[in-house]
């Protein structure tokens, strides 16, 4: 895989998005563990709102689960995000204080990704997204969509589930590139390569694609979606 390549094309398409994570390294774990499997602009409003009600999360480790998943309705799973937050933002105050990550950015990336991904409800993806977003590390989160794009161009076993997959990738991608990948990957997935209906006319990196580019393949919208 030509990395440089389709991460400059990837860039000049889709201009490296965010995709709402907050800068700070505190802010960026709670609204990633807001918005797994949540729209992001749902996510982005029950953060606002749990945000505001804790006081800048000072006082998340002290209320009450029921009164959390009060301000997470509309999320999904309230009641069991309720509990996760509120644990983590305990094990936060405990190790360091008060409810914060700032420490963390002086520790080494190894030790970064250790302590997040046991954080409860916090997986390997979700710790790695923390320090891209909010710590600046240059490391590459593998999201569902990563993993499908990534499959379908053959860079790997399109079959291989989520975290062999992102151990695989972790090696494999350049890290400098780490972000622009990620954020262009997701946003790709999003809008073009989608798993139903992927828009194989409307793509930019088709020429890295290992099914775009096979003999005889329809490209139009109308083509009937990939069974990989």
């Amino acid at each position: 895989m030509d990395w440089e390549s389709l991460a400059r094309l990837l860039s000049q398409t889709y201009g490296d998005p965010r995709h709402g994570n907050p800068t700070d390294p505190t802010d960026s774990l709670f609204y990633l563990m807001l918005s797994r499997k949540t729209p992001i602009a749902t996510a982005g409003r029950i953060f606002s709102r749990l945000q505001e009600a804790s006081a800048r999360w000072d006082r998340l480790a002290d209320m009450p689960e029921a009164e959390i998943a009060e301000l997470l309705a509309g999320s999904g799973l309230e009641a069991i995000r309720a509990g996760h937050l509120r644990r983590v933002a305990g094990l936060l105050r405990e190790r360091f204080g008060l409810v914060t990550l700032a420490p963390l950015r002086n520790w080494s990336d190894e030790d970064c990704l250790t302590f997040l991904s046991a954080l409860p409800g916090v997986g390997m993806k979700t710790a790695l997204c923390v320090m891209l977003y909010g710590l600046e590390r240059q490391v590459f989160p593998a999201d569902v969509h990563c993993i499908r794009v990534l499959g379908r161009m053959g860079v790997i076993d399109a079959h291989l589930a989520h975290r062999p997959a992102q151990r695989r990738l972790a090696v494999m991608v350049p890290e400098h590139l780490g972000y622009a990948l990620h954020v262009n990957l997701v946003a790709h997935g999003q809008q073009v390569c989608r798993a139903g209906a992927p828009k194989c006319g409307a793509c930019v990196v088709r020429e890295f694609c290992a099914h775009g580019a096979a003999d005889g393949l329809k490209i139009a919208e109308e083509t009937e979606p990939y069974r990989v």
